[in-house]
């Protein structure tokens, strides 16, 4: 037997073996998107990756080059120690209130939205400090950036004047939002103002 056939024999080995393995539980607090950095060992024979639906996995190599695994399976990569993250790739929903805009035309407005979004670009998410926390400050100034180029009139309803509809002004955020730079690791699927 030569040496490929030896090494697809134990790269078969290796993945059937991570196969049989269960799936481990990695579980996301509601302000978590990134599991911590770990060490994930890769033998000479290779290794198995093993992850839950809804995951993907961010390995780095010694160099510093970093790859994402959006699902489980054999990992092709050179013996070594590597790190290893993983994010939470689920469709999630922020709430953010009591949003305080003064309107164009220099009137106070408070507004509550809820935004449904979710990862894009995990690399991004990994190499951002306190993505959810970006996310919501982003996505208040956003708001208030386009919320004050409106008259009063525009954004609260009153019994004499007809309002833009609310969902002109969340369609407006919500492209605003998919367009930031530095909020290219997420992507928007809505914005809604939500009734007080």
């Amino acid at each position: 037997m030569d040496n490929r056939q030896t090494i697809s024999l134990i790269s078969l080995l290796v993945e059937l073996w991570g196969r049989w393995r269960p799936v481990e539980d990695i579980l996301f607090g509601e302000n978590e998107l990134v599991k911590p950095l770990r060490q994930l060992k890769i033998p000479w024979y290779g290794a198995y990756l093993n992850m839950p639906a809804a995951v993907s996995a961010v390995i780095s190599s010694p160099e510093g080059k970093q790859v994402v695994f959006a699902s489980g399976g054999l990992l092709n990569l050179p013996e070594g120690i590597y790190g290893l993250k993983y994010v939470d790739m689920k469709q999630r929903s922020t709430y953010i209130s009591n949003i305080q805009i003064k309107s164009k035309d220099a009137w106070q407005v408070s507004v509550d939205l809820e935004a449904i979004w979710r990862v894009n670009d995990p690399i991004l998410i990994t190499n951002t400090q306190n993505p959810l926390l970006n996310l919501v400050d982003i996505c208040r100034s956003t708001s208030v950036d386009v919320i004050q180029s409106y008259p009063h009139d525009g954004v609260v309803a009153s019994p004499e004047v007809e309002p833009i509809q609310e969902s002109k002004l969340s369609n407006k955020i919500l492209e605003r939002l998919n367009n930031r730079l530095d909020l290219r690791g997420f992507h928007f699927i809505s914005v809604t103002f939500v009734q007080k």
